[in-house]
């Protein structure tokens, strides 16, 4: 991220529109962590760190979390 929000932004905006199955757990870590570093003092009061966390919360809020059921 390296103190950009519009580059993390760009970088994890087609990672995000990912079909649910495809949230794997590696990806939804990564964005766990990014979301704890957009909690920084400095990200704090950014409109564009919030839309970000809503985004990244909504993601991973939709991943699939276990084996899918046999029909």
């Amino acid at each position: 991220m390296k103190g950009s929000l519009d580059g993390a932004s760009t970088e994890i905006g087609l990672m995000l529109g990912l079909a649910p199955e495809y949230r794997i757990s590696t990806i939804t870590r990564y964005l766990a962590q990014l979301d704890r570093r957009l909690c920084a003092r400095r990200f704090r009061h950014s409109v564009e760190a919030i839309d970000l966390r809503e985004r990244i919360r909504v993601f991973n809020a939709g991943a699939v979390t276990g084996p899918k059921e046999l029909l």
